[in-house]
């Protein structure tokens, strides 16, 4: 092994202790600590990466065959898109422990990339946790007004709200690109330019109020208050549907039926989100607020499994509509019957 190898695996070694928690090192060993992070963020991350791939092109076809007559397809094929990019981008993430052992120069310069892709990665999970709120809130006046949905949320104001939640999402994320630039430095020991993201003088001039931005503002306006309205409206449509089944329990026809498994199969859908993303939002508002250690080991292992979550969250829809959707399910088939 070349020494600029060596460099190369001790400094991406002493990057994911680091990122988790040093004095770990005594308990588990490094090697051992290394090894579970490549498990965690490599394997993991890029099976969960190529499955949502693979599974978001797919429910993006399906759900586009089944036309935009329906707004809740335009969320769903909204939502999808948003977590292929999602998992495009988390593809990244995991190719970084694969990329280290091609050496130094070549691992710093993919960090440059995958640091910048992260911030595309933030921004469509603040995307897709809008979306499913919207979705949550339709679902909601669906069951509980089935006859004023229609007149409430049509195809033009579906589409408007659509392209809002995009822009809305980036537009509240923006300050985030102000606290970093590429600093390009000559290298001697390596014969090369590297390039390292580095503070910049704004941040570092107004290091409170992008903490209080990006911490409080950020978490609760785009995370923690539209995951929260999401679990109300989970308990609504619950005891909405609980209502419905004690009334129709001798009258239930096909299209009632059908119905019930759309709104169960979206329920589902919400609730996966509430799970991924509101314990470490919770976690950041609980570290401003009661002083709890940041550096300490159960922080940093919510750090590092919340990435996975997300890609969870982005990976596991399509199963979620092929199990619950016949619709989905015979669609599916049909993209692969011989002509």
């Amino acid at each position: 092994m070349s020494s600029l190898d060596e460099i190369s695996k001790t400094n991406f070694t002493s990057e994911i202790i680091n990122a988790v928690e040093p004095s770990a090192l005594h308990l588990i060993g490094e090697w051992e600590f290394w090894l579970y992070s490549v498990v965690l963020g490599c394997v993991i991350m890029l099976t969960l990466s190529v499955f949502g791939i693979i599974g978001n092109v797919l429910s993006i076809i399906i759900l586009t065959r089944h036309g935009l007559n329906e707004t809740t397809n335009i969320f769903l094929i909204s939502l999808s898109i948003s977590d292929f990019v999602c998992s495009t981008c988390s593809l990244f993430r995991g190719l970084r422990t694969i990329v280290a052992s091609f050496g130094l120069v070549v691992m710093l310069n993919f960090e440059l990339l995958a640091d910048l892709l992260n911030h595309v990665t933030e921004i469509t999970v603040l995307v897709s946790i809008l979306h499913v709120t919207s979705i949550s809130v339709e679902r909601v006046v669906a069951v509980s007004f089935p006859f004023e949905v229609a007149k409430i949320f049509t195809r033009y104001r579906v589409k408007c709200v659509v392209i809002f939640l995009y822009v809305y999402g980036i537009l509240l994320y923006a300050p985030s690109f102000l606290c970093h630039y590429v600093k390009w430095e000559y290298d001697p020991s390596v014969n090369a330019s590297l390039g390292i993201w580095t503070y910049t003088d704004i941040l570092l001039n107004n290091i409170d109020v992008f903490k209080l931005y990006s911490v409080l503002f950020l978490t609760i306006s785009l995370i923690v208050l539209p995951l929260t309205l999401t679990l109300i409206c989970s308990f609504i449509i619950i005891l909405q549907l609980q209502l419905l089944k004690n009334k129709a329990l001798s009258k239930n026809s096909s299209s009632q039926v059908k119905e019930r498994k759309v709104v169960k199969m979206l329920l589902i859908l919400c609730c996966l989100s509430v799970f991924a993303f509101l314990p470490s939002s919770i976690l950041d508002l609980y570290t401003v607020f009661s002083g709890f250690e940041r550096h300490s080991s159960f922080f940093r292992f919510v750090v590092i499994l919340s990435p996975v979550l997300y890609q969870v969250n982005a990976s596991i829809n399509f199963i979620i509509y092929i199990t619950m959707s016949s619709k989905f399910a015979e669609t599916y088939k049909s993209l692969f019957k011989s002509k």
